[in-house]
């Protein structure tokens, strides 16, 4: 019991993590992060979406979407740092037209009207106003986000028709950029299969690449996933090939410590390494099939979303059916015939599948009021003794979406359960909604814990466990 309560109060916390800031109140403002330093001098950032593509298409050069927010550190040190360097300067202005995303106003303001002066530009993006380049990260969101939670920093690489070549979330050093803005720049797409499965890249494997590989052929368990997730993380896609194929053959015995460290990439820090892991969705091994696709959810990139529906449509194991529908949540964003799979699959007759597609959904609600209308449907219809509410609110709570709470508040003003009630409120607490004071429910078999506990059942009898759960488990040092 200790276990599922600890467990159900991390979920919504770890689901609710890192939200934007939310835009503060006249009569209750909060505080703001610092102005950045201004970034190095010699980049040109564009100002403009359209005239920036109609450059990238006369000069032959990729778009790269800049994402910065205020007050992270990763931010302040790649663009205090990486973004300084000569020689990397050197590669973006030969290579990509920038693309400024912040949120955020730094101060910047045109020129008076009829005057000679010079605007004030943003401290963060030369030569750039900041509404501008708030402009250019609300046409980023719209393209390529569906949740109000943006993760900073970030580098997206398009064509100028708005393919995505490349994308990698969280910080970059100096020779980790390099290697991600060569993955795209100039390099030749990805070899793919009729299923969208991609073909092993036969190009070698870069020394650190090769010993990286060695390691997790070679080393104990702990230095193995250690190794594995650096891989995956670094963009080699020489080496991450090589490592998928050991998987593969296997190379790496026994089965237990093969599936332990496919599941060790599950993280979003690997997304680099998406694509690639797919190809262990062909293997016979059950549990190491249902392992990569678990760990292809947690690197939450849309770029495994072709080779998840394509598996859908021929897999037989119902464990591994309801964690694909899973990945169509992260991985599905901006996918239509993702959302269109989990909105079908909500109504299933399955019960295991149709939670999992509800839970997936949550992060599909974004500018989507059909996916919110059918979340609340299903709230609605919900019977009183299943779980199809618990994996609804679950849903609210991962979409980090301020667009949702209507919703949970005609929830609210239905649900009879007091349970129900305060999670639903928990909830909305903490998508910014106003929750007025509530009498005590107490901490014993009912009351608030019972709901944390009710909530963690969602994810308890999942066969792969998800790494979130597992390391606070871990940290906690907790059984199952």
């Amino acid at each position: 019991m200790r276990f599922h309560l600890l467990l159900c109060t991390s979920l919504l916390a770890l689901a609710l993590h890192g939200q934007d800031p939310a835009t503060p109140r006249p009569d209750s403002p909060l505080p703001q992060p610092s102005a950045p330093k201004a970034v190095a001098t010699g980049l040109h950032f564009a100002r403009n979406l359209d005239a920036a593509i109609t450059e990238a298409k006369a000069s032959k050069r990729l778009l790269l979407w800049v994402i910065m927010k205020d007050g992270e550190i990763g931010c302040s040190r790649m663009l205090q740092t990486v973004y300084a360097d000569t020689e990397v300067r050197a590669r973006l202005n030969a290579s990509f037209v920038l693309l400024p995303c912040s949120t955020y106003d730094h101060g910047s303001a045109p020129a008076p009207e009829g005057s000679t002066e010079a605007p004030t530009w943003c401290a963060q993006f030369a030569a750039v106003l900041c509404p501008e380049h708030q402009a250019i990260e609300r046409e980023m969101r719209k393209r390529y986000e569906e949740t109000v939670q943006v993760v900073a920093p970030q580098h997206i690489i398009t064509d100028a028709d708005g393919k995505i070549l490349a994308r990698h979330r969280y910080e970059l050093k100096k020779k980790e950029f390099l290697a991600f803005l060569d993955s795209a720049a100039g390099a030749a797409p990805v070899a793919t299969d009729a299923a969208g499965i991609p073909v092993p890249d036969k190009k070698p494997a870069s020394s650190r690449g090769a010993a990286l590989l060695e390691t997790i052929l070679r080393g104990n368990e702990a230095e193995r996933c250690a190794a594995a997730k650096e891989l995956c993380a670094s963009g080699d896609k020489a080496a991450v090939a090589e490592f998928v194929t050991a998987l593969e053959k296997p190379r790496i015995e026994p089965a237990d410590l093969r599936r332990t460290v496919a599941r060790a990439v599950g993280d979003p820090t690997c997304s680099p390494a998406a694509l690639e892991f797919t190809r262990l969705f062909a293997v016979k091994e059950t549990l190491l099939r249902n392992s990569a696709v678990v760990s292809v959810e947690e690197m939450a990139d849309p770029v495994a979303a072709p080779a998840l529906l394509a598996q859908w449509k021929i897999e037989k194991d119902p464990e591994i059916r309801k964690d694909i529908l899973r990945a169509l949540g992260p991985c599905g964003v901006g996918v239509d015939a993702a959302r269109e799979l989990l909105m079908k699959e909500a109504k299933s007759t399955s019960e295991l599948l149709r939670i999992a597609a509800c839970i997936a959904l949550g992060h599909h609600t974004a500018s989507r009021p059909d996916v919110c209308k059918l979340l609340l449907g299903r709230y609605e219809a919900a019977d009183s003794k299943g779980q199809q509410r618990l994996a609804v609110i679950y849903a609210w709570s991962l979409s980090r979406n301020a667009e949702v709470l209507p919703d949970i508040d005609v929830a609210l003003e239905k649900e009879n359960n007091g349970e129900l009630k305060d999670l639903l409120n928990a909830v909305k607490r903490a998508l910014g909604g106003t929750v007025e004071a509530q009498p005590p429910r107490g901490r014993g078999r009912g009351g608030e814990f019972a709901v944390w506990r009710a909530l963690g059942t969602l994810l308890e009898k999942d066969r792969i466990e998800r790494n979130a759960v597992k390391a606070f488990r871990d940290f906690r040092g907790l059984g199952r």
